[in-house]
């Protein structure tokens, strides 16, 4: 997958391998040092001296007129830093002189960007779900695990990004928080391919095995979401440490130990595709025999709208252009954004144009307009009243003071 590392240096190896790591040892019976890649290509070295290569111009903020050094001791092998540290080391301290620039890691502020906007929606979808009873019921706890997944693998990737973004010579130091985020990234990304599954598992049974308890697979869900991503994790962060190899930059660069987090997320989305092709065959031949034939395009339609909710475009990221083509860039662009928005679209489709999520709003809009309506009525009523009230008090006492004032009148009349 390509959110595994951070992809100008997954590009600086692979440009690399092609170039040098795969080309024969020098046969001219001297001792060389062998070729490597840490953040830079270094090419095999005579032993006792002193290799020089341009700072490598993927690294954001490093200065790309100065030199990096790396030295090869006599016996061939390259000079450790210490002897804590038995692995080659360069010299990257004249590259550490900071010009960092947004337009440097353009993608990865559109990385930034995506997962923010997914993260803010996703939030939004999750109190919706949360507030109205009427949403309560296994399909939507499914989602909100889902959407949960997306907002905590969003956090952790954007932390990884803008991380090495701002500062790239934190690959250098390589210290143990910055591994221990890049474990966490991998657990979150494979916790989201996981309830990707989920939502496979839960329409595969209750369409297709329709004798399945819905409760019980909400159950085995919550392991296969969140419990069973742990175990690959963990062996993969065991084999990558114990790799002096590997134990460097962070660990953003690609090898062979990456496939077993890279597996699962193939494997659970080829599950999909099964479960997608058996709900649409179980959807097709119900109206084929119930209704007109007609309906059946609708429903290969709306059958298309899971495809984002089981990731099954995910599979089609795989196939990437040749390297050096002119459509690298323009495929790096475009999946730092289907893959950063992803939450956002399930958040539109699944929330804010669910038909159900609309139809509470629009009931609750209804119920609030009437409330208004009947409280301006009331008040209407009640001035009414008041007003009746008060002119009826008023006639009232005129009528009194004309009877009062005819008494008065006939009683000084009666006076002898």
């Amino acid at each position: 997958m390509e959110l595994e590392m951070f992809l100008p240096v997954r590009k600086a190896y692979e440009e690399c391998l092609e170039t040098v790591l795969d080309s024969p040892y020098p046969d001219d019976g001297k001792t060389y040092c062998n070729a490597t890649f840490d953040l830079a290509c270094w090419n095999y070295t005579l032993a006792g001296s002193r290799a020089y290569i341009p700072c490598p111009s993927h690294i954001p903020g490093f200065n790309m007129n100065a030199y990096a050094s790396k030295d090869c001791s006599m016996n061939g092998t390259w000079q450790p830093e210490s002897l804590n540290n038995t692995s080659g080391w360069a010299n990257y301290t004249a590259c550490k002189t900071l010009n960092t620039h947004a337009s440097d890691y353009l993608f990865v502020w559109v990385f930034i960007a995506g997962y923010s906007t997914s993260i803010i929606l996703l939030i939004v979808s999750l109190l919706i779900f949360s507030k109205f009873r009427q949403l309560r019921c296994d399909r939507v706890t499914i989602h909100k695990n889902l959407f949960a997944s997306y907002i905590i693998n969003g956090f952790v990737w954007i932390a990884h990004y803008a991380s090495n973004a701002i500062d790239g010579s934190i690959m250098l130091l390589n210290p143990m928080i910055c591994k221990c985020l890049h474990i966490l990234a991998q657990y979150t990304l494979l916790s989201n391919f996981s309830w990707m599954l989920c939502e496979g598992v839960y329409l595969y049974t209750m369409i297709v095995r329709t004798f399945v308890s819905g409760q019980n697979t909400v159950r085995l869900c919550y392991v296969i979401g969140w419990v069973l991503p742990i175990l690959p994790v963990t062996i993969y962060s065991i084999i990558r440490s114990s790799i002096l190899d590997l134990d460097k930059n962070c660990w953003i660069l690609w090898s062979w130990v990456v496939w077993i987090i890279d597996g699962p997320v193939i494997l659970f989305l080829l599950i999909n595709a099964y479960f997608l092709a058996n709900i649409l065959h179980v959807l097709v031949t119900k109206i084929r025999a119930t209704t007109d034939s007609s309906q059946t395009k609708k429903a290969v339609r709306a059958t298309l709208v899971l495809v984002p909710l089981l990731g099954l475009q995910y599979l089609m990221m795989h196939v990437s252009p040749a390297e050096g083509s002119k459509w690298t860039e323009a495929y790096t662009y475009l999946t730092a954004i289907f893959v950063s928005l992803q939450g956002s679209f399930l958040a539109l489709l699944y929330c804010f144009c669910n038909g159900e999520v609309k139809a509470i709003f629009l009931r609750k809009w209804h119920q609030r307009q009437l409330s208004e309506t009947c409280t301006k009525r009331r008040a209407s009523t009640l001035h009414t009243l008041y007003t009746t009230s008060d002119a009826n008090g008023m006639a009232q006492m005129n009528r009194d003071a004309i009877s009062m004032h005819k008494i008065v009148v006939e009683h000084n009349e009666t006076k002898p």
